[in-house]
């Protein structure tokens, strides 16, 4: 079951909050690069959450309602128990879709949260961290005097 739950709704809020408490334990006695990692990690995966889910509805579970409404629209004649069967195809990938999506989003929060960790870590240590949601390979680490670098630079 938990397989199934971490699949389609995203790690238990219990589970999530044990990470943050044992990344937290052990934040201030990394090294800023293994800081930089973990959020750069968390960066990817909270992008990845979005992708995975986006390939999984848009893809074959987009497909299959797809086929479930062209079903109807060639329809002809009275109720079968085929109708009957195209209904809960319907009604499945829908259902799925939807907990897939809210597990992405659930997935895309916490990841967030963890990224943030790591992100202040960087900043207490008097560098500069950059977050650019759109590229996790904007992040670094600069040692205070330096000017932060920028795009472009």
């Amino acid at each position: 079951m938990g397989f199934l739950r971490a699949f389609f709704f995203a790690p238990s809020s219990h589970i999530h909050d044990q990470d943050v408490e044992a990344i937290h334990a052990v934040l201030t006695q990394l090294p800023a690069s293994e800081i930089i990692e973990g959020a750069y990690r968390r960066s990817g995966g909270r992008q990845a959450s979005f992708y995975f889910a986006q390939g999984i509805v848009v893809g074959a579970l987009g497909n299959l309602f797809a086929s479930f409404v062209g079903h109807f629209i060639d329809r002809v004649g009275r109720w079968t128990l085929g109708d009957t069967l195209w209904c809960a195809v319907g009604g499945l990938s829908v259902l799925v879709m939807t907990t897939m999506t809210w597990g992405a989003v659930r997935r895309y929060r916490q990841n967030a949260q963890v990224e943030a960790l790591f992100l202040n870590e960087l900043k207490r240590r008097g560098g500069t961290a950059s977050n650019d949601s759109d590229n996790p390979d904007d992040l670094f680490l600069a040692v205070p005097g330096d000017r932060p670098r920028r795009k472009g630079d």
